[in-house]
């Protein structure tokens, strides 16, 4: 972002890159924002990138990813094949990430699947229902710049 000609780059306090969640859980991330208005890439969004996250009081973690089929059901990748779980266990963010810190719910595990024999894509019932979100919340990591800096050093090998 950036403004020229003194316009302010934030709208009241939302920043690009930040968490958006409501009482139900994750809901998207900051994509775009002007003087007035922001834009918000949600979970449901098949080219937003995948957001970290766990197995709550497992430490097993993978990545959130929608299908594009269902918008009550998504899916975690890259859990490993030896890792333990049962249905009705809660999904949570992972906190590995710059956006959203550690703990914020997700969904519900429904049932899984092994995939080229080495992890599983496990299906979540996902806690928020997308059709009907009337307010949010912004989320802001308060670790993110170091995370992040951390990342493009790691990108940058």
């Amino acid at each position: 972002h950036g403004g020229g000609g003194g316009e302010p780059e934030l709208f009241s306090g939302v920043e690009v890159d930040m968490g958006v969640a409501c009482g139900n859980g994750v809901v998207g991330v900051v994509y775009l924002v002007s003087t007035h208005y922001s834009v918000v890439i949600p979970v449901l969004n098949t080219a937003m990138s995948r957001i970290s996250c766990a197995i709550r009081d497992r430490h097993y973690f993978g990545y959130l990813s929608w299908d594009g089929r269902n918008p009550s059901v998504a899916y975690v990748e890259d859990i490993p094949r030896h890792a333990h779980f049962k249905r009705g266990e809660w999904v949570v963010t992972s906190g590995y990430s710059s956006i959203f810190p550690p703990d914020i719910p997700l969904g519900t595990i429904e049932g899984s699947k092994i995939i080229n024999g080495s992890t599983y894509d496990i299906d979540i019932k996902l806690f928020q229902d997308y059709s009907a979100i009337r307010y949010v919340t912004l989320v802001s990591n308060l670790d993110r710049e170091e995370i992040s800096s951390l990342e493009r050093k790691e990108a940058g090998k």
